[in-house]
């Protein structure tokens, strides 16, 4: 049906929670898809356009610029952002990558509009494919709606602009310096007619579009419908920054059909200085043109087929460049792959070899679940091969030291490479997947894969000798101690297993206690209510006339009970009712009494009785001090306050109009016994994004006041200093009196369980990125403590920001999905995938315990707290 290959309906506007519009030059966002921008100013969609070159070559940069100012105030999205790239001049590369995949993060962008990749100027060719590779990396789901300008496209969604047609034509009247030079503005209006063919009478304007979900995106990729990339969007040659080292990917190729693949992804390649040499082992190869993308490409043909070893030593002897990279015809490479290694083996002289993960996939391309991303082991490698030969970059001057292929081993002849390099330099490991090595049978190649393959044995044979008694009591010992490392994973997953079992039990044994707690919590506030009750009653009759005018009388009748007579009165009174069991000693004294007041009046026996109290409490004064007045009894809030105190809400309050920039850390000290695991990550890691954000750094502790030599301690250590102020707070636990004050846009990191659930009592969630050095839960077998932790760690609003990759994987596996959603590691997205690398700032050999990956750390931390 026609309506498969184009739309019979078109839309009235683009949903959008923020778009972003690539102008290759001043106009092309207008000419392009100023209909869809006038729609999402209308909706109150904000709307960010960067204009990437100058336009210099057909106009005053000056004017052109004021001409793009008044075309956008004419649309209403606001100022456009110009980057000044030169016309004619803008070339794919990893720095503009990483600026628009910045502006992407920056903006919350779920929308891209770039020009197709069918345009005819090699600047809008150029801004497709950047456009593409930005989107690919995005690290939220973002749509790439490609526009149309100097050729048609073929579209997937028709967008009706007729209620901005006059706006739209108003806006492309503000380029006048570039409609004396052509009419474009007929050629616009006649495009967006043109587009109508397919849509109803009344619709009388409309833009195309080819609009691509981020799924999408990789299908077409995947599908080679972008292949026209390595023959169409970089025909022209850019000479590469003679101040970058020259790479050079040498391709063992079969002539297969997947070359061109292979092709399309050194094309791909961000990395701006590359040269393509393709070795043909077959004499029937097919021709190749001279360019791969930007770069050249050379084809050497051979008059007799070239045996896999042969291949790799003719393409090593006609390699030229700096550092070398094999890559054969059924695999294919990721755009960052080159520029990450290229940019380590720079800075690190002495590696000659620097490698990165592979992803294993079928013979379709689909992945097979399983990856080659293994720190460097020298016993490994001498076991087996676990590196694929495009995952190596190595310097040229192992040639001088002598490296070649063996022409007598016909497979597995990369792994003896590698044997030869580990002998002369260690390879440098790069983490992170950036390239696909394909498993299919028509490769021939793992037929006898295996340690006990006949292959594995030629490279046993041919180093046996070369192995020292250490190298092999180290592997001896590593076949020795699998099945006791076996076993024992298989204890800890038992264990681990019966403790989430017994965790299951005390959450339901918990239950009924609830409801016994609630119980309680019921009647101790009633007794409370009754309590408080009772003490107005009593207020209210101390205070009242009566209470006042008996007081005389009570005085007496105290008196008369501490009196002799008032005490024989009280016992004879206990006599009766112990069955007037009387007592001779106090029928006695109550005689004396009334005879001495027989004799000396009763104010003298009062007198006398007085006088015979005070003694009485001299003598027992010694014994009263020790009598504690009673306590009132503490209520539920009070006993669980004492208990964590740790967790006592961070004081706050909102600072309104503070548009600084800061980062604050919540901790317990950082005193030197204290700069140990997450204190001293969060530390170094927060300096590098105050530093990389411009924002100032805050230090906040509970347990003891915070010294500032302490922190130029640490950072001195890493070679580090903070760009930004240093600044220091102490919110004891036990004194809310020092309020903290916070703005809206700052970062509060948390460095552990309980400073997280304190922060989170005055700090919105949003906030709040909770560092995780370990799983924090391991310091309590059971009781409330671990409780509390697990609920601090199963919390479905705040960030996590997981160490490493292993733990990332153990809290995720140990079932702790809002982890796998909310939280991103050091070397991991959030969703899975590897993460991105920017060379141009990746931290400098400073001995840094970790190597963040900045680009991303300051990807996430901008899109969710900026």
């Amino acid at each position: 049906m026609e309506s498969d290959l184009i739309p019979y309906s078109a839309c009235q506007g683009v949903p959008a929670q923020a778009a972003l519009v690539l102008a290759p030059h001043p106009d092309d966002e207008i000419f392009g898809c100023g209909g869809a921008i006038a729609g999402h100013v209308q909706a109150g969609v904000p709307v960010q356009v960067v204009v990437l070159t100058d336009g210099a070559v057909f106009g005053n940069t000056t004017l052109r610029r004021q001409e793009c100012r008044a075309a956008a105030k004419m649309l209403g999205y606001g100022e456009p952002d110009f980057w000044h790239f030169p016309d004619r001049g803008l070339l794919y590369s990893e720095a503009l990558v990483q600026r628009v995949l910045e502006k992407i993060i920056d903006g919350d962008t779920d929308l891209v509009y770039a020009p197709s990749p069918w345009e005819l100027h090699p600047d809008h060719r150029q801004t497709a494919s950047v456009a593409i590779e930005a989107v690919r990396r995005a690290t939220k789901p973002v749509r790439l709606a490609f526009y149309e300008v100097g050729a048609p496209l073929r579209p997937n969604l028709l967008l009706d602009i007729t209620p901005f047609v006059s706006i739209k034509e108003a806006a492309m009247k503000c380029f006048g310096s570039q409609l004396t030079q052509q009419d474009y503005l007929r050629h616009i209006r006649a495009l967006n007619q043109f587009r109508t063919y397919t849509l109803p009478r009344e619709v009388l304007a409309a833009e195309a579009f080819w609009l691509l979900s981020p799924g999408e995106l990789v299908q077409v990729m995947e599908a080679g419908l972008l292949t026209l990339v390595s023959p169409g969007l970089s025909t022209e040659r850019v000479d590469s920054p003679r101040r970058l080292p020259q790479v050079t990917i040498m391709i063992r190729s079969m002539g297969r059909e997947s070359l061109q693949e292979a092709l399309d992804s050194v094309a791909l390649q961000t990395y701006p200085n590359i040269k393509v040499v393709v070795v043909a082992a077959t004499t029937n190869h097919p021709p190749l043109p001279q360019t791969c993308g930007p770069f050249a490409l050379q084809l050497l043909e051979t008059p007799l087929p070239l045996s896999r070893s042969q291949a790799a030593n003719k393409a090593l002897a006609h390699a030229s460049g700096d550092f070398l990279l094999f890559l054969d015809d059924d695999d294919w490479l990721m755009p960052e792959h080159i520029a990450r290694l290229a940019h380590v083996l720079s800075h690190q002289p002495h590696a000659l070899a620097a490698y990165s993960g592979i992803s294993l996939v079928d013979a379709t391309g689909q992945p097979l679940g399983q990856t080659f991303d293994l720190p460097y082991d020298a016993i490994r490698l001498a076991a087996g091969n676990l590196t694929p030969i495009h995952a190596v970059l190595f310097s040229a001057k192992v040639i001088e030291k002598g490296c070649r292929f063996d022409e007598t081993i016909e497979l597995y002849e990369d792994w003896d490479f590698w044997l030869q390099l580990a002998k002369i330099t260690t390879m440098v490991h790069v983490p992170g997947v950036t390239g696909a090595y394909r498993i299919h049978e028509s490769s021939g190649v793992h037929v006898s894969s295996g340690p006990s393959g006949e292959a594995a044995e030629v490279i046993y044979r041919k180093w046996a000798s070369e192995w020292t008694p250490a190298q092999v009591g180290q592997m001896m010992l590593r076949v020795w101690s699998h099945q006791e490392m076996e076993e024992s994973l298989a204890q800890a997953r038992e264990q681990l297993l019966k403790t989430k079992a017994e965790l299951g039990s005390i959450v339901q044994s918990i239950k009924p206690a609830d409801l016994d707690n609630a119980h309680l919590v019921s009647t101790v506030n009633d007794l409370s209510r009754q309590l408080e009750q009772e003490k107005q009653d009593r207020q209210m009759l101390l205070q009242s006339r009566s209470w006042r005018f008996t007081r005389p009388m009570r005085w007496v009748a105290n008196m008369m009970r501490a009196s002799p007579i008032g005490w024989s009165v009280r016992k004879i009174r206990e006599f009766r009712v112990n069955g007037f069991n009387m007592n001779l000693a106090a029928l006695d004294l109550y005689r004396k009494a009334c005879a001495y007041s027989n004799k000396y009046g009763f104010r003298a026996l009062l007198t006398r009785s007085r006088v015979e109290i005070v003694k009485k409490a001299e003598q027992t004064s010694s014994v009263l001090q020790f009598i504690q007045p009673l306590r009132s009894i503490p209520s539920l809030s009070q006993l669980t306050q004492s208990r964590f105190d740790a967790l006592t809400p961070l004081p706050t309050y909102l600072l309104s109009g503070f548009h600084q920039r800061r980062i604050s850390v919540v901790t317990d000290s950082i005193a030197r016994g204290s700069l140990f695991g997450g204190v001293g990550t969060a530390l170094i890691l927060t300096t590098l994004l105050a530093n990389k954000l411009g924002a100032n750094l805050r230090i906040i502790t509970r347990t003891e006041p915070p010294r500032a030599e302490n922190v130029h301690h640490i950072l001195s250590v890493y070679g580090l200093e903070l760009k930004g102020e240093l600044q220091l707070d102490f919110s004891p636990v036990h004194d809310q009196k020092h309020n903290i004050d916070f703005s809206e846009n700052e970062m509060f990191v948390t460095t552990s369980w309980w400073t997280t659930a304190a922060t989170l009592g005055g700090i919105p969630t949003k906030s709040v990125v909770y560092l995780l050095q370990e799983d924090e839960r391991m310091f309590y077998p059971y009781g409330d403590d671990r409780l509390r932790c697990e609920e601090v760690l199963r919390k479905n609003d705040i960030r996590f920001l997981i160490n490493t990759k292993l733990l990332f994987d153990h809290l995720v596996t140990d079932g702790l999905v809002n982890i796998k959603e909310k939280g991103f590691g050091l070397n991991r997205h959030s969703r899975g995938r590897s993460l991105g690398h920017k060379p141009n700032q990746r931290t400098r050999n400073t001995g840094l315990p970790f190597t963040p990956d900045l680009i991303i750390f300051e990807i996430f931390f901008i899109l969710e707290f900026k």
